[in-house]
């Protein structure tokens, strides 16, 4: 049986992947809350699928993206990751995009199967 989807997830692999399990999925793991919240915010200015494209490098960069162990990064070795990134805030925009990656808001259509 095929399932329905919202129409945005249709242009990778990785997108669907990403709309079937995870987007709109509650979330309860910290360090996976953090993460989803530094991928939101890089994604500021890019379309999605570009961060979920880049989401394994940005995750091996960012060790893994667990807090604790971005924090005990060198100073200077997160200001060369961020490199050319012009991240100033976290506005209203990355803050609902965050909301619905963690499964707070769940905006699939009505008619998508995975609602």
């Amino acid at each position: 049986m095929s399932k329905c989807g919202c129409g945005w997830e249709f242009s990778s692999d990785l997108m669907i992947k990403y709309h079937n399990e995870k987007w709109c999925k509650i979330e309860k793991d910290e360090d996976e809350l953090f993460a989803m919240l530094v991928l939101e915010t890089m994604q500021a200015g890019l379309s999605w699928s570009c961060v979920i494209n880049k989401e394994e490098a940005i995750r091996k960069t960012f060790k893994g993206l667990a807090p604790r162990k971005v924090l005990s990064m060198p100073r200077e070795e997160i200001e060369a990751a961020y490199e050319n990134k012009d991240i100033k805030f976290v506005g209203s925009t990355i803050i609902y995009s965050y909301l619905q990656a963690i499964g707070v808001i769940n905006d699939h259509l009505i008619s998508c199967s995975y609602r």
